[in-house]
C-alpha cells in the first residue's frame, strides 16, 4: 500500500521558538529562572524521598523501643543508626553519643543536629523563592520597555492618516509576551516550592515523633541503671517527664 502521508503540522518547538523570539532580549533571564528552577525542583524531589530520609528498618528499631527500654534493642538502635547516613540514623546516633550529658545535654545536642539536617532539605528552596519574585518583574520590565518602544514609534510618526492600528496591535501584543513568560515560569514554581515546603514539614514532624521515642527510651535506660534494685523493669516516663525535641523547619 502507497499512501500519502499527511502534512506534519508545526511542532510545539516552533510555536516555543517563536514565542522566545518574540519576547526578546527579555525572555533570556526569564529561561535561565526556568531552567535554574528545574533544576532544583528535581534535585530536591530525588532527596527528599521518604525512604531516603527516614529509612524503614531504622523507623522500626525505633518503633520497636515503644514496648519498653530494652537494652538489647538499645543496643541494636546504636549500632544501626552509627553506620546509617539518613536524617534519622544522624539524629539517632546523636542521641546516643549524648547520653550521658543529661537530658538537656541531650535534647541541646540532638537539636543542633536536627536543625543541620533540616537546612539540608531546605537547601535550594530560597532560590525558589527569589525565582518566584524576579520571573514576573523581568516579564513586566519587558513589557514596559516594548510599550515604550511602540508608543515612541507612535510620537515620531509623521503620517497624514496617522499610525496604523494594526501596527500599534502587534507591537503591543509583542510587549505582552515577556510578561506571559514570567508568569508561565512563576507559576509552577510557586506549586513546587509549597509541596516541598509542606513535604520537609512533614518530614520534621516524623522525625520529632521518633526522636521523642528515643529520648523517652533512653531517659527510662538512665533510670534502670540507676536504680539499686537489679533487673527492675523501668516504664517508659510520661511525656511531660524529659524535655522533648523541636525539629520544626525555619522558613525564610
Amino acid at each position: 500500500m502507497n499512501e500519502s502521508l499527511p502534512p506534519a503540522p508545526e511542532g510545539a518547538l516552533d510555536h516555543g521558538v517563536n514565542f522566545l523570539e518574540a519576547g526578546g532580549v527579555f525572555m533570556v533571564p526569564i529561561v535561565l529562572c526556568s531552567l535554574v528552577a528545574v533544576t532544583i525542583i528535581v534535585q530536591r524531589l530525588l532527596f527528599l524521598r521518604r525512604p531516603l530520609l527516614i529509612p524503614p528498618p531504622l523507623e522500626g528499631a525505633v518503633g520497636r523501643l515503644q514496648a519498653g527500654p530494652d537494652p538489647e534493642a538499645l543496643a541494636g538502635l546504636a549500632a544501626l543508626s552509627a553506620t546509617d547516613p539518613s536524617p534519622l540514623g544522624r539524629i539517632v546516633d546523636a542521641a546516643f553519643q549524648r547520653r550521658e550529658y543529661g537530658m538537656d545535654g541531650l535534647q541541646i545536642g540532638v537539636e543542633a543536629v536536627a536543625r543541620e539536617e533540616i537546612g539540608k532539605m531546605q537547601s535550594g528552596l530560597a532560590i525558589l523563592e527569589v525565582i518566584i519574585t524576579i520571573a514576573p518583574l523581568i516579564g513586566l520590565l519587558g513589557t514596559l520597555s516594548g510599550l515604550i518602544a511602540v508608543f515612541g514609534g507612535l510620537g515620531s510618526s509623521t503620517g497624514l492618516q496617522g499610525p496604523d492600528p494594526t501596527v500599534i496591535a502587534a507591537g503591543i501584543s509583542e510587549a505582552l509576551f515577556t510578561t506571559v513568560g514570567g508568569l508561565v515560569v512563576a507559576v509552577p514554581v510557586v506549586i513546587a516550592h509549597s509541596w516541598l515546603n509542606r513535604h520537609i514539614e512533614r518530614i520534621a514532624s516524623r522525625l520529632e515523633v521518633l526522636a521523642s521515642i528515643v529520648f523517652a527510651a533512653l531517659h527510662a535506660d538512665r533510670q534502670r541503671r540507676s536504680t539499686v534494685i537489679p533487673n527492675q523493669p523501668v516504664p517508659l516516663p510520661a511525656a511531660a517527664g524529659y524535655p522533648a525535641p523541636s525539629f520544626s523547619p525555619r522558613h525564610p
